[in-house]
């Protein structure tokens, strides 16, 4: 992971392309204010315009910090 998200993803032939994702979109599916940071794997993203391949999350938690909700994502089933 880079500053702005920075990832590696290798596609198997003749899949087609993943859904792409923004992160303030999940915010907004999750009632969270849209521009709100997101947690991934521990990383924070201070941009909630990144957009996501949404075939990588494989869970999502609304958690709070403080009295503010924030997504936590996870892109493992560990």
């Amino acid at each position: 992971m880079a500053e702005g998200g920075l990832t590696e993803i290798k596609f198997k032939k003749n899949v087609g392309t993943p859904d792409i994702m923004s992160l303030e979109a999940l915010n907004e599916q999750s009632n969270i204010p849209k521009d709100t940071k997101v947690m991934i794997d521990g990383y924070v993203f201070d941009n909630p315009t990144t957009n996501i391949y949404s075939v990588l999350v494989k869970k999502i938690e609304v958690k709070e910090d403080n009295g503010e909700k924030y997504l936590s994502i996870f892109t493992s089933d560990n």
